[in-house]
């Protein structure tokens, strides 16, 4: 078996039984990240034949690569899946290999080739092979990002490296992960913003913070949102309602009870004028008018897909999902329809093809809208 093959993650359980695993799994307590479903080097894809009971792996032609036997599989990420079973947490390879059997009472996905897990002395880091790398010694712990990691004693975070040193003391009620060199961290109910060393960019003094994102991070003060530069300084004074991450030199921002976008300089590149508006990908953004149709602008705020569809997502490998009188389908960048509107819930391409649920199952589409993996199973991840 091996890569090339594209298996996809899938699981044999029934879809009210997989949602029930899915959600009684241990989580740590300490504001951990949420873990997505769609993972940028994903190759593997969970679906479950409605009679059987587990998570397994499947080929793109449908037969089974690793046999359904898991309460539940994770995504792929950077290589290897979490697999769940009796209480315990493992790891399978990308070509289905198991690398570890459950053994962990709790283990997060892989982030910069460590992952972090629990035993009964606590939380630790352990790489690809199941050998700790950061002994276990913290009561909370979350992915490396820029080389550091959040750790949790008592009720208090810090950061250590990939040695396990401690380099930001423990003192911050809460810490985010690292983006371009900071970390949004709160104190005594106000938010500031630290270096990998732990030196005060701004000290805790914002209303509400959120992660740097194109050299520009959100700050709240006085009820109102800006935008600093890693130097703590503003660089957009705080006069928005409210406002996203930059994302391809363009940021949401709300006036009133309207989104616009703002460019870097701090001038309003798109009025606003959008009851809802998303983050630029690819040259365009998801938006809605009132009423509550959506479509999608340019950077200068003209619909290049008009705001027709119930709802849509962002698109993935020149597909977009979207609503239309109840079912979905998938358009091109013109808005055209390419697989028809006739599924209860689809997500998005990877790998050539989609998931997409008909009649309650889950099977999978190509871009056309044939139907490559026949509707089978209780559940299903992207390839």
């Amino acid at each position: 078996m091996t890569c090339d093959k594209r298996l996809a993650v899938a699981a044999a359980a029934a879809v009210l039984l997989a949602a029930s695993l899915v959600s009684s799994l241990p989580a740590r307590r300490a504001a951990a990240q949420p873990r997505g479903k769609t993972e940028e080097d994903l190759r593997l894809s969970l679906t479950a034949p409605a009679k059987a009971s587990g998570w397994g792996l499947v080929l793109r032609s449908g037969a089974w690569a690793l046999p359904p036997r898991y309460a539940y599989i994770a995504p792929f990420r950077e290589g290897f899946a979490r697999v769940y079973q009796n209480g315990k947490w493992g790891i399978i390879s990308r070509d289905g290999v198991i690398v570890w059997e459950p053994r962990f009472s709790d283990l997060d996905d892989f982030h910069e080739g460590l992952a972090a897990a629990r035993e009964e002395e606590g939380y630790g880091f352990v790489d690809g092979r199941g050998e700790w790398s950061v002994e276990p010694a913290w009561d909370g712990a979350w992915g490396f990002s820029e080389g550091r990691a959040r750790v949790r004693k008592g009720r208090k975070m810090g950061f250590i490296d990939t040695n396990g040193l401690l380099r930001v003391p423990l003192r911050y009620d809460y810490a985010g992960h690292f983006s371009g060199g900071r970390s949004r961290v709160r104190l005594s109910r106000r938010w500031g913003f630290i270096d990998r060393e732990g030196r005060a960019v701004i000290l805790p003094s914002m209303e509400a913070a959120d992660d740097f994102s194109e050299g520009l991070a959100g700050v709240r003060l006085g009820g109102r949102w800006g935008f600093v530069g890693p130097d703590g300084k503003w660089a957009v004074a705080p006069r928005f309602e409210a406002a996203s991450l930059f994302s391809e030199g363009l940021a949401a921002v709300r006036e009133g009870s309207r989104w616009g976008y703002l460019s870097r300089s701090g001038g309003l590149a798109v009025s606003p004028r959008f009851v809802s508006a998303g983050d630029f990908r690819g040259g365009r953004a998801m938006a809605a008018l009132k009423g509550g149709k959506w479509g999608f602008v340019n950077s200068r705020g003209a619909w290049v897909v008009d705001p027709e569809f119930d709802a849509l997502r962002p698109f993935s490998e020149g597909r977009a999902a979207a609503r239309k009188g109840g079912k979905w389908g998938f358009i091109d960048s013109g808005g055209g329809w390419r697989v028809e509107p006739g599924y209860e819930m689809v997500l998005p391409f990877s790998g050539g093809l989609a998931p997409a649920r008909l009649d309650g199952k889950w099977g999978y589409v190509d871009p056309e809208g044939a139907t490559v993996i026949r509707h089978v199973y209780a559940d299903a991840w992207g390839f």
